[in-house]
């Protein structure tokens, strides 16, 4: 006999996950590294961009810190003292493929690379 009601409350408690995979439109994912200035709430924005477009963060990740110099070519001369973060961010959702795009046009992120293979 088939237990009635909710799927996720099936078996005593235990959530059957399998079965919710089925509510969610399939997506793929995508992977980004992100250099963007220290201290100033770029990782804020980025995130609440992820959340304003519907895309689940799956995987972040701090790759290294290092100084305006780096991208001086990018900054100009005025920004060579401050101190930049570099992330890995993965996220996945509907439209995800425009992330980059999107995620670039945030205030003090410096660059933006898609690294992986990972589908759209």
């Amino acid at each position: 006999m088939q237990p009635q009601g909710n799927p996720c409350l099936r078996n005593r408690g235990r959530f059957s996950y399998t079965r919710l995979t089925g509510w969610f439109p399939a997506t793929g994912s995508i992977r980004l590294r992100i250099t963007y200035t220290d201290r100033s709430g770029v990782l804020r924005s980025l995130l609440a961009a992820c959340a304003e477009h519907n895309w689940a963060v799956l995987n972040l990740s701090t790759d290294e810190r290092v100084d305006g110099n780096d991208f001086a070519h990018l900054l100009g001369d005025d920004h060579r003292t401050q101190q930049l973060v570099t992330v890995t961010l993965t996220t996945a959702g509907p439209g995800v493929a425009g992330a980059p795009g999107r995620l670039a046009a945030t205030t003090g992120v410096v660059e933006v690379d898609r690294i992986g293979d990972d589908t759209e």
